[in-house]
């Protein structure tokens, strides 16, 4: 499926066809295709805590991790139950981080994208997980990794 979208301002419209061959100009609703309004949802600095790393001992105690989401929506209409709810964004990657046991911080990324993508409106979550400990030991400004997934239904 061949997929064509348009930026005006922070909304993007999505137009889901079969060829793209036979457009002219911004009209692929004529051509048998559909409009997705999506946008895009911002919750960044999300703090969360658990057990992940790679070195001897990370895994003892809980770590602070601090999360970004960047997650891209269907826009249904301007009514507050027709888009995902912030409150469970953040409350699916805190319990991603909470729950289980990872060596990879990309691995970790990988799951709270994956995650945030099953949940009702959202069509791609992109995660950015950052380690605040590990850049502090290594005398950096910061170590994160990030993972999209998109929608699978």
């Amino acid at each position: 499926m061949f997929v064509r979208s348009t930026w005006v301002g922070r909304i993007r419209t999505v137009s889901r066809g079969s060829s793209p061959s036979h457009w002219s100009g911004d009209r692929p609703a004529h051509r048998g295709g559909t409009f997705v309004t999506t946008s895009r949802l911002f919750l960044t600095g999300i703090a969360a805590s658990g057990r992940h790393g790679a070195n001897p001992g990370e895994k003892d105690q809980p770590q602070d991790f601090v999360v970004d989401l960047d997650v891209e929506v269907d826009v249904a209409s301007d009514d507050i139950a027709a888009t995902a709810d912030y409150r469970t964004l953040i409350q699916t990657a805190r319990d991603v981080v909470a729950g289980g046991s990872l060596d990879l911080l990309e691995s970790l990324a990988g799951e709270v994208a994956r995650a945030v993508s099953r949940l009702p409106r959202v069509v791609t979550a992109t995660a950015i997980v950052h380690k605040p400990a590990a850049a502090r030991s290594s005398q950096i400004e910061g170590i994160a990794a990030a993972a999209t997934a998109e929608s699978q239904g």
